[in-house]
């Protein structure tokens, strides 16, 4: 767990210099013609109806303290379904995406574990309330035609200061159950050396009550670097990654597409 958590900060570190980050995961923060059968908009939804503009993230800009989003305006795109094999063709028609989809079939479920979302890597100690549960996990959309772009829910942000710079990326991922399951894990905190001096990763308690139909995970980290010399030069002089995860949809996230 904590190996990968260093092995993921070390390689965001070394993109302080440009902060041309990437996303991972995938969704907003309205109910979006959603059906849900929860208090919580973000879970039991059973029909999971997604939409909005595309966008093409940029670069940090040191002057303003932002990143760039740019809406997409190239040709319009149909997703590759031979990976998600739910049956269903998303598109991105004049820069806006579509996309709609019920119950996956029963043979792509997977056994819901520990192992199920790699969210829960950083966690030693996961509960599942139930054993017998089973899910899918839609993390984005491959673009049809031969290309390596894909599309996926995500936000990036950053603030430089005198001798510090933060950055934090948030992702979401729709996991569809077919029963109700709580998942639950211990948060910590872990220091250690690196190359770039004391690194110290926090990681928040779990309680995600997931219930019967798509549910939204979202995941946000954020990073606080130390530094002495240049933004455009710095030595490194400490590391803090701070990890959290809930069930919910902001608003702020963007459909990004990335090559």
């Amino acid at each position: 767990m904590k190996n990968i958590v260093k092995q993921l900060g070390i390689i965001l570190i070394i993109l302080i210099i440009g902060f041309s980050m990437t996303a991972c995961p995938d969704v907003d923060d309205s109910n979006n013609g959603n059906n849900n059968n929860s208090s919580n908009p973000a879970a039991g939804i059973s029909t999971l109806n997604l939409s909005g503009k595309v966008q093409i993230q940029g670069e940090f800009n040191e002057a303003t303290n932002t990143v760039a989003y740019s809406e997409y305006a190239g040709s319009d795109l149909t997703f590759n379904d031979s990976e998600n094999n739910l049956g269903v063709t998303g598109t991105v028609t004049n820069g806006n995406l579509s996309y709609s989809v019920g119950t996956p079939p029963a043979g792509e479920l997977d056994t819901f574990d520990e192992e199920f979302v790699y969210f829960f890597s950083w966690y030693d100690d996961i509960t599942l309330s139930k054993t017998s549960v089973k899910g899918y996990l839609l993390h984005n959309f491959n673009v049809a035609g031969g290309s390596n772009a894909s599309i996926s829910r995500s936000l990036a942000s950053g603030n430089l200061g005198d001798n510090t710079f933060s950055q934090t990326e948030e992702y979401a991922g729709y996991i569809y159950v077919n029963n109700d399951i709580t998942v639950t894990g211990t948060g910590g905190t872990d220091v250690s050396n690196s190359i770039y001096g004391p690194y110290t990763t926090t990681w928040n308690n779990l309680n995600l009550a997931f219930k019967t139909g798509w549910n939204v995970l979202h995941m946000k980290r954020t990073y606080t670097t130390t530094f002495t010399g240049t933004f455009s030069a710095p030595t490194i002089t400490s590391v803090t990654d701070t990890v959290t995860c809930s069930l919910s949809n902001p608003n702020s996230l963007k459909w990004v597409l990335e090559d």
